[in-house]
């Protein structure tokens, strides 16, 4: 349709209502059970993927400012807080960052970040060690274990401890080529 100029985000409502948004219009419209389209949010602040939480509160990506935003049934809008300090955490030179915490610049850096390291089962410890012990005999790549309390290099596996401060935090994972996550139970 030339109505809309670049839909996205599709999500059906309880009801079996469907959302869409035109992001370059601003716009969610609202295709209805009965078959009627009609305009349901207007300055939507550029949203694109969109789902319905368990209080029919629509939850949307609003991209115009980076933010989260839950549409209640009334239209309110209320902007989600992001659990991460963008202030900090925000993408910077990867050879900077590896100069700033002493590991390799020329390797290939796999993170793994976890209150007890290699040790913490409930976070997937075992199994870094295990990917560790697999990938010994490639010499490009290393593992970065923070949260072992130890400070040293054993094998392919640097080990160093729990690191309170978020700036130097978050210049561990701009080091990182690939951060693992593999929790098993979250606590």
């Amino acid at each position: 349709s030339s109505q809309f100029k670049f839909t996205e985000g599709p999500v059906a409502d309880k009801q079996g209502n469907f959302f869409f948004t035109d992001i370059i219009e601003d716009k969610i419209w609202k295709y209805s059970t009965e078959g009627e389209l009609s305009l349901f949010m207007d300055k939507t602040g550029h949203s694109d993927g969109m789902y319905f939480d368990k209080k029919d509160n629509l939850i949307t990506a609003a991209d115009e400012k980076n933010e989260l935003w839950s549409i209640s049934p009334d239209k309110k809008v209320t902007v989600i807080p992001n659990g991460v300090d963008t202030k900090i955490f925000n993408p910077r030179n990867k050879q900077a960052s590896r100069t700033e915490i002493n590991v390799p610049r020329d390797k290939k850096i796999i993170l793994f970040i976890a209150h007890g390291g290699l040790e913490n089962i409930e976070k997937g410890g075992d199994s870094v060690k295990t990917l560790a012990q697999q990938l010994e005999k490639n010499s490009e790549i290393i593992f970065l274990v923070i949260g072992s309390g130890k400070n040293e290099t054993r094998g392919n596996i640097i080990h160093r401890p729990y690191e309170p401060n978020e700036a130097i935090l978050a210049h561990y994972y701009c080091a990182a080529d690939v951060t693992l996550v593999p929790s098993k139970a979250e606590t």
